[in-house]
């Protein structure tokens, strides 16, 4: 995740890669990123910056923060604001950032892993501090990779459910319709490209014509038609009840891991 918004960040031209500091402690890694971006200076600890985008896994936020606390420390001129924290870590809020690092503007973000292609989406909160200067350049970070829309972060729970996990949900449809397709004699490649393309293009479609996507859905559902008789399938196995239970489902970890 990290490196795709790194990417749209050097490929965007938004910060000169002389610009961008890359701090991270397993030794292949680090080598990997400097191969993978030439100019970008990488070391296994952080250095003083006015922004820093936080990327680790939840149970290692607690120390990252605190280190970067420390930083906080040793400003860059007389003049300079407090620097910036903006967080992809999954299920950490901003009361927790900010008594870690208490001298930080807090931006909690929770960005999903389509931003690989730059067709993401980055669902922003602002914490404490961030005014709309810090959002407008937290979205800047995510801007070559990914859609913005800006929450409250009482919502950010349910968006981790619904966008941040919501990629996976889609693979496991094109799955489980790929599978179906092979079941019915299709070759592998065949119903795959068939349940990618189908996906694709169903996005597309209630995206850009803007109904109701049950709108949409009736338009191709002939009553006693074969997209009708996939539909009841689909209710008589309680699909939306599944769906809806899943989601709850990871919100309450989302949660979860906050606490």
């Amino acid at each position: 995740m990290a490196s795709a918004i790194l990417s749209g960040i050097i490929e965007s031209s938004s910060l000169e890669s002389s610009a961008i500091h890359v701090s991270e402690k397993f030794a292949p890694a680090r080598k990997a990123i400097a191969d993978r971006f030439p100019g970008v200076s990488v070391s296994s600890s952080p250095e003083p910056a006015t922004t820093y985008l936080l990327a680790v896994k939840p149970k290692d936020a607690a120390s990252a923060v605190s280190e970067l606390e420390i930083l906080a420390n040793k400003p860059l001129g007389e003049a300079a604001k407090p620097p910036i924290l903006v967080s992809i870590a999954a299920g950490i809020d901003s009361a927790h950032l900010s008594s870690w690092a208490p001298s930080f503007t807090i931006v909690r973000t929770m960005p999903n892993t389509a931003v690989a292609v730059g067709k993401g989406v980055v669902a922003l909160a602002a914490g404490k501090g961030a005014d709309e200067e810090v959002m407008g350049r937290a979205e800047s970070l995510f801007s070559a990779v990914a859609v913005t829309i800006r929450v409250l972060e009482y919502q950010m729970d349910a968006v981790t459910a619904m966008s941040g996990s919501g990629p996976a949900y889609f693979m496991y449809f094109i799955e489980a319709l790929e599978e179906a397709g092979i079941s019915l004699g299709l070759p592998l490649d065949l119903a795959r490209k068939l349940a990618i393309l189908t996906t694709l293009g169903s996005g597309h479609l209630a995206l850009e014509d803007g109904r109701d996507p049950r709108i949409l859905r009736l338009e191709v559902t002939s009553p006693g038609g074969t997209t009708a008789k996939a539909i009841a399938e689909f209710d008589r196995g309680a699909l939306k009840a599944t769906i809806a239970n899943a989601v709850s489902a990871a919100y309450e970890r989302s949660k979860e891991l906050g606490s």
